[in-house]
């Protein structure tokens, strides 16, 4: 009788702790590796925790959108995963929460001094110390290479240029074969070319950012893509899902690509990662950004407690593992490497952390989120032989006038 009364007791104590169990709701857009680690990750807090956490995958090319109708109306997530560009945007339009009481709740200094400074930096906005979000991972731009096919990586754009001409054949197979593959059209990619020709996205005057669509360094950039193009080895409009076939049938030398990829390359394709290489009409390198992935969270969190306990615990050292060793990521939190040799040494993941120091952090400015849209537009009207000049001083114009009207909304 007594010991059927504990039992009674002890499920009513874990009913109750169930009943007061808060499930954090928290967004991705990770496809592959990346979303299998996440779920692992995800998997272990739910094992170890009362609070439990749910993801929900949502498109990347939706999930900007997706923020902005769902969290005013208090629907959205408690907790989601992007990159440093629209913070700007998103604290002027009160989508997300600062972290500075969190922090400081988790030991303030200390607790930041997990993560590389630069990662930080992406996510303060507005204020000197304000906080946005907690940095993942952070990513950028390298080139993959093909090691049956490239005995060792061209130091400049015209060597690969001329070693992507003697691969390249438009007629073998279905799709042919390709001595360079990237997302062309995509201004993100694109960048590459603008900031290797000494030219950056925007000029701080004050407190404003004057976009630089018109610009002798765009123009540059401009010129140089189709002289890419002309060389033909790259194809026209290849979707990312067609770059991974072609690299893992071994029908693709080059691509150039971020950390993401490497979750898609099948395990019989022996790759190399190098840094981007010279722009030989500059004698530097090409320069792309450096996104950070953070965490973020929503402004109407319905419990901000359990949400960071969610943040800090996907963000831990120990937890970066599972997103470097599943999800290839490259991890924020700079204790995991010094806790993980195979982290520490592992060679990709080193190309990439030495490629980092000199990539451009993405600007998080709320002039980023208007700019994409004339930015990508004026790259395929220039890609499709418009006048460059025109084309550039006329989304110039454009882009101005929408941040003009913009600021007057506010």
């Amino acid at each position: 009788m007594k010991s059927s009364f504990c039992i009674a007791i002890i499920i009513m104590l874990f009913a109750a702790a169930a009943a007061n169990a808060a499930t954090i709701s928290l967004w991705h857009a990770y496809r592959g590796q990346e979303a299998k680690a996440i779920q692992k990750v995800a998997q272990k807090f739910n094992l170890t925790h009362k609070d439990q956490v749910r993801l929900l995958m949502v498109p990347f090319g939706a999930f900007s959108s997706k923020l902005l109708n769902t969290i005013p109306l208090r629907q959205g997530p408690d907790v989601f995963i992007y990159g440093q560009d629209h913070v700007g945007s998103w604290v002027n339009n009160r989508i997300i929460l600062s972290l500075d009481y969190q922090v400081r709740r988790a030991g303030g200094r200390a607790f930041l001094k997990r993560f590389f400074p630069n990662t930080l930096q992406a996510f303060r906005y507005k204020y000197a110390k304000a906080l946005w979000a907690i940095p993942g991972s952070f990513k950028n731009l390298c080139l993959f290479y093909n090691k049956r096919l490239v005995r060792k990586p061209p130091r400049t754009m015209s060597q690969l240029i001329a070693m992507g001409k003697r691969f390249t054949n438009p007629r073998d197979g279905a799709f042919g074969r390709w001595g360079l593959i990237y997302d062309m059209g995509n201004f993100y990619y694109h960048t590459m070319w603008v900031q290797g020709f000494g030219g950056r996205i925007f000029r701080k005057v004050g407190r404003n950012y004057i976009p630089q669509i018109h610009s002798a360094a765009m123009a540059n950039s401009m010129r140089y893509a189709l002289k890419i193009r002309k060389s033909g080895i790259v194809p026209e409009g290849a979707s990312d899902t067609l770059m991974t076939q072609l690299f893992n049938r071994g029908k693709a030398m080059f691509v150039i690509n971020g950390q993401w990829f490497r979750g898609e390359i099948a395990r019989n394709i022996n790759y190399g990662v190098a840094q981007l290489p010279v722009i030989d009409e500059t004698g530097k390198p090409a320069v792309p950004f450096l996104t950070v992935e953070g965490y973020f969270m929503a402004r109407y969190c319905r419990n901000q407690k359990a949400a960071f306990e969610v943040i800090r615990f996907f963000t831990s050292k120990g937890m970066a593992k599972y997103f470097a060793y599943i999800g290839k990521q490259t991890p924020a939190n700079r204790e995991a490497y010094r806790r993980y040799r195979k982290l520490r040494t592992e060679p990709v993941s080193r190309v990439f952390r030495s490629a980092a120091k000199f990539a451009v952090p993405m600007p998080n400015n709320p002039e980023m989120t208007l700019t994409w849209g004339p930015a990508v537009s004026a790259l395929n009207a220039c890609l499709g032989g418009a006048n460059i000049q025109a084309t550039l001083k006329r989304f110039q114009r454009q882009l101005v006038a929408s941040i003009k009207k913009a600021k007057r909304g506010r």
